[in-house]
């Protein structure tokens, strides 16, 4: 019995293995899709507004990305959010693609987001991912450790429980790779395009047949189901992570407020009224443009 359960583990990590990696191809993909439309229509200012609009559309067209910018001095300077500048930090490294790639990034308007941030050295133009895009595959609270690592830099791009080292005596230089490490079931998949791998490991406790019955659920069978799935977690994602869950957040916390601007007669100079308006400042002090909430609010 042992030895069908350890190969029943060995089937259920290589599928999310290979889940997760399917999702992680989709990334650059996009990503690179909207640096080119951004290089190719930069002009000489990089927050004009022709540039925002651009970076809005961008993000809207994308099932990946949550957000589009433009990095300046370890600063994201604007973005599809608005002209609204924070620290990103120094990247973490550079990819094989050429891009500075800064990871585990918290987001203002998202407090304990974890993303991934690739940006163009050349242009300073980056896209931004959450993590959940690629690794909402198996609930969240489960003993999995699962994630995405950059083979050639070992740096955690996304993950649900820490890549354990020791790993790397077994996996060596293969691209595809299953074993036992005494207590848990591992499987790794490297890409053949890009220089990063997927990793997921499951515990022998977790080896049963109840949760062999959710994962059947939770990962795709067969291609079909699994576009169905992709798009319907891509969707989820976004929903959960999009500006219409900040905003109520804001709403919530009373990070609202109104600001009152006169109503002046020019005829006669006198203050005949005023007219309410709406502001929004986020629990970290970034003021959000309204032309960004306000049509999200409508």
């Amino acid at each position: 019995r042992a030895g069908v359960e350890l190969i029943r583990g060995d089937h259920r990590a290589n599928r999310l293995a290979g889940e997760i990696l399917s999702r992680s191809h989709r990334v650059p993909d996009q990503l690179a899709a909207a640096l080119r439309e951004l290089n190719a229509a930069q002009g000489s200012e990089r927050c004009s507004d022709a540039n925002l609009d651009l970076m809005r559309k961008l993000v809207v067209k994308s099932h990946l990305l949550i957000d589009v910018g433009y990095v300046h001095n370890q600063e994201m300077v604007c973005s599809s959010f608005g002209r609204n500048a924070y620290r990103v930090g120094p990247p973490t490294y550079r990819g094989g693609g050429g891009y500075d790639v800064r990871t585990q990034v918290e987001h203002p308007l998202l407090p304990g987001s974890r993303l991934v941030i690739s940006t163009d050295p050349k242009t300073g133009f980056s896209a931004l991912v959450h993590e959940g895009a690629v690794l909402d595959v198996a609930p969240s609270d489960s003993r999995l450790t699962y994630g995405v690592v950059g083979v050639r830099s070992q740096t955690a791009l996304f993950q649900h429980g820490a890549f354990d080292p020791a790993w790397q005596q077994n996996i060596g230089s293969a691209h595809e790779s299953t074993f036992f490490d005494g207590n848990r079931i591992v499987a790794w998949s490297r890409s053949d395009r890009y220089d990063f791998a997927a990793y997921a490991a499951i515990p022998r406790s977790e080896i049963d047949h109840s949760w062999g019955q959710a994962m059947l659920v939770m990962l795709p069978v067969g291609a079909g189901a699994g576009l169905v799935l992709a798009l319907v977690v891509a969707q989820l994602v976004r929903l959960q992570r999009t500006l219409s869950t900040a905003l109520r957040d804001a709403l919530k916390n009373d990070e609202l407020f109104l600001a009152y601007q006169p109503i002046v007669d020019l005829a006669s100079g006198r203050w005949i009224g005023a007219e309410a308006l709406l502001r929004w400042r986020n629990a970290n002090g970034v003021m959000v443009s309204p032309d960004v909430f306000i049509p999200e609010a409508e």
